[in-house]
């Protein structure tokens, strides 16, 4: 019986980036949920802009949302706006689940933070910052949280 040596081979290691991409008004935001610093591309002209970075936080958001009036950012169950150039951070909602989509519809903000047995959504008036209506459902027909989409300026939630 002969003895055979066995070998390996060395596999590259590999790291996993999760970005979020958001248009608004032809300028794309690029959030590393790794960094606080946002990456944009200005889609008329084809060309990198300047880099923001997010005011008082070291990590990216989890969930945002991005208008004219400003960045939406979700860290956990916690909602902030910033201005548009990331600075300015307020403060705006605490939620008793984790966010998983921010919809803006012109001065309205809409935050799921539905999971598997209910549909939660809460709207926050975006001039005052205050809460304006909320709604929990139960989900008897499915597990997966629902998924909302927003028809901008037509005033339907899907």
């Amino acid at each position: 019986m002969a003895l055979r040596i066995l070998g390996y081979e060395q596999l590259d290691s590999r790291l996993a980036l999760t970005v979020s991409v958001v248009e608004s008004e032809n300028l794309g935001y690029f959030f590393n949920s790794e960094s606080n610093v946002v990456q944009r591309f200005d889609i008329d002209r084809e060309m990198w802009v300047d880099a923001i970075a997010l005011e008082n936080t070291l990590a990216g958001p989890q969930v945002v949302c991005v208008d004219s009036d400003g960045i939406y950012a979700v860290f956990g169950k916690t909602v902030y706006r910033y201005g548009l150039n990331g600075s300015s951070k307020t403060h705006l909602i605490n939620s008793q689940y984790a966010v998983i989509s921010i919809h803006s519809d012109e001065n309205l903000l809409f935050v799921n933070s539905s999971f598997s047995g209910q549909s939660r959504l809460v709207s926050i008036s975006k001039t005052n910052n205050l809460i304006v209506d909320s709604i929990v459902k139960s989900n008897y027909y499915y597990n997966d949280p629902p998924a909302f989409a927003i028809a901008p300026g037509s005033n339907k939630l899907f």
